[in-house]
């Protein structure tokens, strides 16, 4: 079987062991630059079959731009549209992955938002709305998917985190704190279903350009890249494809843990 990378690249055979044929992956926040790079990785693994969902109408032309890239690859993409800061929006998208007719088995938040303030700067509703995005938000949605996982045997939800969760810099105390919160789900939701056959993954990301690293790195970028091990900023790409990667038959030893893509940010 092969499988197009890009309309440039060349065909290659794929390792069974390492590719996402046949599967089902629903990849929050498809708007994003992580989120629009996981779903092209997980295309360039076989994915034939992609759930999209995106925060907004305001980035709707980005991600139908994205499916319909993905759509000449060969993969049947479907978009659903949430404000994953609205409790009821959540729900409704948890339903929606619930009740779809393929059942998922992967599935990669990516959606976040990253508030820069000092904690006695930062108004309650954004707490409030950093929170509901990056912790409450993941948890609903894996709830709505776990019991076609666990009926079946067979499934991954990978978290993403940040390594802020470890080594915040100054005004990132709630979103580090948001991201700290996943962490502890990744451990405590794969002691809970490992012998269920699901898999629970966390990918600590290090920094990476993007809307919304954009306030850190325009603050203090020298400091932020003197702190990985490579002088640089971190590959989205290499982040995205990592994840890929981890959803694969060739990672099914791994569970409970993070992964660190940070360029050695995490060492020093």
């Amino acid at each position: 079987m092969g499988v197009h990378l890009h309309a440039s690249a060349m065909t290659f055979p794929l390792n069974p062991v390492l590719s996402l044929a046949d599967r089902h992956a629903v990849v929050t926040g498809a708007n994003g630059t992580l989120g629009a790079a996981v779903a092209q990785a997980l295309v360039d693994r076989g994915c034939r079959a992609l759930t999209l969902h995106y925060r907004s109408e305001a980035s709707s032309e980005r991600v139908r731009g994205l499916a319909d890239r993905l759509s000449t690859l060969g993969a049947k993409i479907t978009l659903r549209h949430a404000d994953l800061s609205d409790t009821h929006a959540t729900e409704r998208l948890a339903d929606e992955l619930k009740d779809a007719v393929l059942p998922v088995d992967l599935l990669v938040h990516c959606a976040g938002v990253a508030p820069s303030a000092l904690l006695v700067a930062t108004a309650s509703d954004t707490i409030e709305k950093t929170f509901a995005v990056n912790v409450f938000a993941p948890i609903a949605l894996t709830r709505a998917v776990l019991p076609s996982m666990i009926r079946r045997r067979h499934g991954a939800v990978v978290f993403v985190t940040s390594v802020a969760s470890l080594r915040p810099f100054r005004g990132q105390s709630i979103y580090a704190s948001s991201k700290a919160a996943l962490e502890g789900l990744v451990r405590g939701l794969a002691v809970e279903y490992g012998r269920k056959g699901v898999r629970i993954l966390g990918v600590r990301p290090g920094p990476f350009e993007s809307a919304m690293t954009a306030g850190v790195l325009s603050l203090d970028a020298d400091r932020v890249r003197a702190r990985t091990l490579t002088g640089s900023l971190v590959s989205v790409e290499s982040v995205a494809h990592t994840i890929a990667f981890l959803a694969t038959e060739g990672a099914s030893g791994l569970t409970g843990t993070m992964v660190e893509v940070d360029g050695g940010y995490g060492v020093q």
